[in-house]
């Protein structure tokens, strides 16, 4: 379900003092409901779009909760290869249906694969509409498949070796419209290798999940509904290039104690 609240800032909150400012915010929750109760449930909300209404600067929160513990309490875990390449070789392509999906859903999960996985980027003309509308994270408003595909491709930028996994679909046909509305909930891993959105290449390893929501009208994604954590990523991408600042600085300081 995509829902939306509001309300005015008069409580203190993680980020500071109460601002006074009235807030709308909007996010995705995928629900699992046994018998007449919630057992399990994914939700993602616009964190960031969040911050900015309440009148803080993201960067600067940002900044404040990436050194919060210390500069050295980043990602200093080690990561194996992201196994999105076999050798040489691009992944294998998705396959036949056989059965196994529905139409619609075989229509997504092979979409994301091919494009994700494959990086078959001509499937964004092949599968989405030309006149594509896309709602993203941070207040992302995009109109036209051109705009859609240079977001995407930013974040090919930043994490060269990124893989996708899509783990559950789930879709509705509304007859009146005739059209299908879908929802997505995928996960996406990778390193940050690339100069781009997110600023110089750190190396840090993230996942993110996400939840896509989908109009899809003959054959082609219409609109989009899309939110993960994005101020999580940063602040991941933050902790770790503390971190490498930290260990740089107790570098130069043993050379200057030698010298």
């Amino acid at each position: 379900m995509r829902w939306t609240w509001i309300g005015h800032n008069t409580g203190h909150t993680i980020y500071g003092p109460p601002t006074g400012k009235k807030v709308v915010v909007w996010g995705v929750a995928n629900c699992y409901v046994k018998g007449d109760r919630v057992v399990e449930e994914w939700v993602v909300y616009n964190e960031i779009s969040l911050i900015r209404q309440l009148g803080y600067d993201p960067m600067k929160v940002l900044e404040a909760t990436a050194n919060k513990g210390g500069s050295a309490k980043g990602d200093t875990g080690t990561w194996g290869e992201i196994e999105r390449l076999n050798g040489e070789f691009a992944p294998d392509r998705f396959g036949e249906n056989n059965g196994r999906y529905s139409d619609i859903e075989y229509f997504i999960r092979k979409s994301y694969h091919e494009i994700y996985n494959r990086r078959m980027f001509n499937q964004f003309k092949d599968n989405y509409a030309p006149d594509y509308r896309y709602h993203g994270p941070s207040d992302r408003e995009l109109v036209g498949r051109g705009d859609f595909l240079q977001d995407q491709l930013n974040l090919f930028q930043a994490f060269p070796n990124l893989a996708m996994q899509v783990e559950d679909v789930y879709y509705l046909y509304d007859e009146k419209r005739d059209e299908y509305r879908c929802a997505t909930r995928w996960n996406i891993i990778g390193t940050h290798e690339g100069f781009g959105i997110y600023g110089p290449a750190t190396g840090a390893h993230v996942v993110i999940s996400g939840i896509s929501q989908h109009i899809i009208k003959d054959g082609m994604f219409r609109e989009e509904w899309s939110i993960y954590d994005e101020f999580a990523l940063m602040r991941k991408i933050a902790q770790k290039r503390n971190t490498m600042n930290h260990v740089m600085d107790e570098a130069g300081n043993a050379d200057s104690f030698k010298s």
